[in-house]
């Protein structure tokens, strides 16, 4: 001890190379921390390599990934992975877009039916627009012999006497006009027709001309 004190005192140890070797000591321990720390943080990353990636050692590769074993390790790397299977967000419900074609109906052809008409039953009025006497009587003749009612059948003179071929003034369309026309062309008379509005639906009125 005298030895020691003698040591320090003589100034052969002074405290300025104790300070050095502290700083010394100090810095080796550091080092020494951290190259350990580096080592287990090695040995750790090569830990979990080793847990994720399955290797194959016939073929020395590679032969799967372990998703759970790297989901345990992620955060230790600082790594975000998750296994959580992201949610199927229900597709937003599509909008159908209907569009309106105005479709117009067909026209309609309206079809009058030929209604069957006794021919007894007929109204007929013919007029002579000639200057021949008598031609109405003649004609009134001839539609008696094709089996209208002579009582039905009224005879006179029209207004004026140049008429040409027969007209026959009808109110509707039905087989009564078709038989009136046809004892006019049946004896070789050529046939007009015009509506006539006044006249009712069996009534029929006949001009005879030249």
């Amino acid at each position: 001890m005298e030895k020691i004190k003698n040591l320090f005192s003589k100034g052969s140890f002074s405290k300025e190379k104790l300070r050095d070797v502290f700083y010394i000591s100090a810095m080796i321990v550091i080092v020494g921390l951290v190259v350990g720390s580096f080592i287990w943080s090695t040995t750790i990353i090569f830990k979990a390599v080793d847990a994720v990636f399955i290797f194959n050692e016939k073929e020395q590769g590679i032969s799967s990934f372990n998703l759970e074993e790297f989901a345990k390790v992620a955060p230790r790397l600082g790594v975000v992975f998750s296994l959580e299977t992201p949610s199927e967000e229900s597709p937003a419900p599509v909008q159908a877009l209907v569009i309106e074609i105005p479709i117009e109906a067909p026209a309609t052809t309206t079809i009058e039916t030929v209604s069957e008409i006794d021919l007894l039953t007929i109204d007929l009025e013919i007029l002579n627009g000639t200057a021949t006497k008598g031609l109405a009587a003649v004609w009134k003749e001839k539609f008696v012999s094709a089996g209208f009612n002579a009582e039905k059948i009224k005879t006179g003179n029209a207004s004026k006497n140049d008429y040409s071929g027969a007209t026959v003034f009808y109110n509707s369309q039905n087989n009564a006009l078709e038989k009136v026309m046809k004892i006019f062309e049946d004896n070789g008379l050529a046939v007009k027709t015009e509506i006539d509005n006044k006249l009712s639906v069996s009534s029929f009125l006949a001009i005879i001309g030249k």
